[in-house]
Formats: C-alpha cells, structure tokens, sequence
C-alpha cells in the first residue's frame, strides 16, 4: 500500500473537532490542516532507500538501504526538480521510501549537509516514535532549530509546529536565529509556529511586535491570530489576558469566529500557565461568561464547562454569534 500521506491531517483535523484545549497543536492556528511532515512519512513507512541518479540521470541506483530488505533496483524516474540539483551538484545523494515491497517509491528529500545523518538518526529512532514519545522527538529537532541548512531549519520548524503546546513549553528551545526577520516573511506555513517560539523565547522585546499583530490580525480575521493570543498571554502574562479581554473580548458584536479563536488561546493557557495566569483566566472568563451569553457558549466549548469558573451565564447580553 502507497504511504498514506493524509494520517497526521486526519488526526490533527481530530484534535480540532474535539476542542480538546490541553492538546490543542500548533495546527490549530494555522486554519488549515498543515500536511505530514518528512518525518511522519519516515515513521509510516517500511522501506529507506538512498540513491543517486545513474549517469545519465534517467533512473536512481541505489547506495544504501537504511530500512528494509535490501534494495538493488528503483521503479522511480527522477523528477525533473532532482535532475536539475544533481546537475548543480555532481554525486547528489535522495532519500526514497516506500511502504511495503510492492509500493510506489517516493523521493523524500535530497541529502545535502547533515540532512543525511539527521535521517539515520530518525530511523534509529523509528520504534520509539512510533509508541509515543512527543518530548523526545521536539527535544531532538529543537537542536536543529539553527542549522546552517535551509531545508533542516524548515524541517525543525515543521516538527516543533506538530507538537502539542504543553509539549513545547516543557521543551527546551533555543532562542531562534533571525526570528524577528522571518516572521516577516510572507510565509502562512510557517507562521503560527515562528509566532509561538516568539511567544517561548522569553523575550519582552516581543511584546509590542505581537500585541500590534495581533491587533492587525483581528482587523484582517487572519486564521491564525489564536498564536498571537497565546504567545501574548505567554510573555505578558496577566497583562495579555487583559488585553485581550479588555480590547476584543468585552466587545459582545465581535465576529464569532475571532472570539472562538481568542477564547481557545485563553483555554490553552488555562491548563498550562503559572496559577497567577490561569487564576486571572478564570476571573476573566467568569466575568465575561456573566455579562455576554455568546461569550459563555464560546468558553463552554473551548474549556468543556463553565462550572469550574462559577460563572452562571445570563439569558440576555451578547447574541451567539
């Protein structure tokens, strides 16, 4: 059977559906469901191969197995993006996989730097990612988060975005190179998860950057302000609740999808900030849950009941919207 590349969408568009807050996923914020990355392709397959391309560049020959029976032969035709790298670069190394002996083989990423090492060390590492270890496999990428290659920047990145937020924020991260840049890049894939780093950095200096975005992302209904919220509440503490309430929240004509957005950052944060956040959390969700019954539906369903809080939602205020 052909690598099921729609699994990870499948369980993370789960996670949404629940509204389960404490593993809530970078994904959340995104809008849109991010595809699998490399490494969950890896992890679902039965079969590493790694090859370069024959001289004439019409098929693959295979240099290592890294997974698998032993592989002599490649049904594979080199895409022309491959072809045309292998010509920049004489000797260039692929990773393919395949799931299965009868299934189709699918380049996985070019080996150029310590891409190629990084690999083995993931294979090597296949049985226990498998069972569950979330902390380790960030623990692991996180190191990669400044590598001097690109595409293993990317790589880190995409695997810190398909944590759980509980997960990251126990994990330690460095302080990401050129972050304040990148996070103007026009880059949607990448941002909720660069907004989020930005949020775990511990750098003040990003208070205003991401109070002013997320002003402009209400303004705009961008799909991801959910990450400015929680990486706001994450380095102002009381003060992001504050202001998210004070300035969005306390506004009963505020469009329903920015409020279930904003309320799912504020759930998040409930179950995993310090007690004066979550105490100033609940106080807040109290409060509004009183004076809006649209607010009150919004807080049900993100924290799952309004008992803990003692709020008892009136029959008028705000419309559900």
């Amino acid at each position: 059977m052909p690598i099921r590349k729609d699994f990870l969408a499948i369980t993370c568009a789960a996670v949404l559906a629940l509204g389960a807050a404490p593993t809530a996923r970078a994904c959340a914020f995104h809008g849109y469901t991010p595809d699998p990355t490399l490494v969950d392709l890896l992890l679902a397959t039965e079969e590493v191969v790694i090859a370069r391309l024959s001289q004439a560049g019409a098929q693959f020959d295979p240099v290592e197995t890294l997974a698998g029976p032993e592989v002599t032969q490649i049904a594979l035709r080199p895409s022309a993006q491959t072809r045309l790298a292998a010509q920049r670069s004489p000797g260039l190394r692929v990773l393919l996989a395949r799931d299965g002996s009868y299934g189709p083989w699918q380049e996985i990423t070019v080996l150029e730097g310590s891409m190629g090492a990084v690999m083995r060390s993931v294979l090597s590492r296949q049985a226990t990612w498998q069972s569950g270890d979330p902390q380790a496999r960030v623990a692991f990428f996180a190191r990669h988060l400044n590598a001097p290659e690109p595409a293993l920047r990317r790589l880190a990145l995409r695997e810190m975005d398909r944590a759980d937020y509980a997960t990251l924020r126990k994990s330690s991260l460095p302080q990401v190179t050129g972050l304040r840049r990148d996070l103007g890049q026009e880059d949607d894939a990448l941002r909720p998860i660069r907004i989020l780093l930005a949020g775990l950095s511990g750098d003040r200096s990003f208070v205003p950057f991401l109070t002013e975005a997320l002003a402009k992302g209400v303004a705009a209904r961008k799909p991801y302000l959910g990450a400015y919220a929680t990486a706001l509440i994450e380095l102002d503490g009381t003060k992001g609740v504050e202001t998210i309430a004070a300035r969005y929240l306390s506004d009963p004509d505020l469009a329903f999808d920015l409020r279930e957005k904003l309320v799912q950052a504020l759930a998040l944060q409930y179950h995993v900030a310090p007690g004066g956040v979550r105490r100033d959390i609940s106080r807040t969700v109290a409060r509004l849950s009183r004076q809006d019954s649209g607010f009150a539906q919004s807080a049900a369903r993100q924290f799952g009941s309004l008992k803990r809080f003692n709020a008892a939602p009136s029959t008028g205020g705000g419309a559900n919207r």
